[in-house]
């Protein structure tokens, strides 16, 4: 974990907890080509260091618990993929969203194009 996304889940944290809410960490896992073995051991070890304790996430996943501490999971964004395309399906549905037809080509290029 780097400062930044410590820096993050503190801000979120210090949120919910002066708005009466929950803290809930989930975490992004969906770029697999960057992922790192032993990332999400890494996510969790950072927070209980920094004694960051969150209502609902995930366990270690060495320990087999990934998705297991609460209600509203999964806590794995790739677990929820399912859940974000039923939302897609009603944008699209109510004309309130439309499909993009650019290649990967094209993609590619206006990343490049951005800088990214």
């Amino acid at each position: 974990m780097h400062i930044g996304g410590l820096r993050t889940a503190l801000y979120n944290y210090l949120y919910a907890k002066q708005n009466g809410g929950d803290f809930l960490l989930r975490i992004e896992d969906t770029d697999k080509n960057r992922e790192v073995e032993g990332s999400i051991d890494n996510i969790v070890k950072s927070m209980d260091w920094v004694g960051l304790e969150w209502a609902e996430g995930p366990g270690s996943l060495s320990e087999k618990q990934t998705g297991s501490h609460g209600r509203r999971g999964p806590y794995l964004q790739s677990e929820r993929l399912d859940i974000y395309q039923q939302f897609v399906r009603v944008l699209l549905e109510n004309g309130d969203a439309y499909p993009c037809f650019c290649t990967t080509e094209r993609l590619q290029a206006m990343r490049i194009e951005k800088g990214g």
